[in-house]
């Protein structure tokens, strides 16, 4: 059985995303930042927006962290 990540690790983990979404708005895009972690709190993935750079609207930075940890897991 695994354990929930601490709420230290969660704090770091949402922090950590505040900033991806805040260079994100500064590089003139929507400002969102997202980070996955696996059941342990390990951080898997981030990923901040990147619709406008990447011409693709699916380019979230949920549907990008996402992808990146399903190929990391």
């Amino acid at each position: 059985m695994t354990s929930s990540p601490s709420a230290q690790l969660l704090d770091a983990a949402m922090a950590r995303a505040l900033e991806l979404a805040r260079a994100a708005g500064e590089s003139g895009e929507v400002p969102v930042g997202a980070v996955v972690l696996s059941p342990e709190g390990t951080v898997l993935a981030e990923a901040a927006n990147a619709r406008e750079a990447e011409h693709d609207p699916t380019a979230h930075a949920e549907i990008r962290a996402l992808r990146a940890a399903g190929a990391a897991w």
